[in-house]
């Protein structure tokens, strides 16, 4: 079995894309699918029609729960993922998010989802990927080739998201979710949908 990493996932992206025959499409990219998003666009730019940039990761700053996770060993992972799933309510509000049925509800099928060996290996790859000095060189590139390259942050969120000048500069737009935080797909979807709707038109 291929090793889980960012590069794998990128990977998995662009043969889904070629074998879905659709051509170029409309990347949406959260957190740190964001890194996945940059290593596809960089690479393989003739299958990225724009890309919806959803507080994903650009530097170490904004990898900070992954560098934690990244730092023990995966028996701690499956500790932390277990204290998240056994009162799935109260880490919603450790996060700041309002609880409700259906909130809780989709928590918890996240976190049923994700194995610790996943996480932790993903979390090592993310930090691995984030802290090379050609990171950001990728994200340029993908500007300077006039790629359409969206900003989505939450409100709550968006002044703990560490994003470049030279991006915020040259992104196409930067669009803000009222009253969201970084989980802004599970607080409010209607809203995000909307959002991110009409940026990929």
């Amino acid at each position: 079995m291929k090793e889980l990493s960012i590069r794998s996932a990128a990977d998995f992206v662009r043969n889904q894309i070629r074998a879905s025959g659709c051509g170029a499409v409309h990347i949406v990219a959260h957190s740190m699918g964001g890194a996945v998003a940059v290593l596809l666009a960089y690479e393989h730019p003739e299958l990225v029609a724009s890309l919806i940039n959803v507080e994903g990761n650009f530097t170490l700053k904004d990898a900070f729960w992954s560098g934690k996770i990244a730092a023990v060993d995966e028996t701690e992972v499956e500790a932390l993922l277990a204290s998240y799933r056994a009162d799935t309510a109260g880490w919603l509000a450790g996060i700041g998010i309002e609880r409700d049925e259906r909130r809780v509800a989709a928590a918890g099928r996240m976190l049923a989802a994700q194995s610790a060996g996943t996480v932790h290996a993903m979390a090592r790859s993310l930090v691995e990927v984030t802290a090379a000095p050609d990171y950001l060189e990728k994200v340029r590139i993908i500007l300077e080739r006039g790629m359409m390259f969206h900003l989505v942050a939450g409100e709550r969120s968006r002044n703990g998201w560490d994003v470049p000048e030279f991006v915020l500069q040259r992104a196409a737009s930067m669009t803000i979710q009222p009253g969201s935080g970084h989980l802004m797909m599970l607080e409010d979807p209607a809203t995000f949908l909307r959002l991110v709707g009409g940026l990929s038109r």
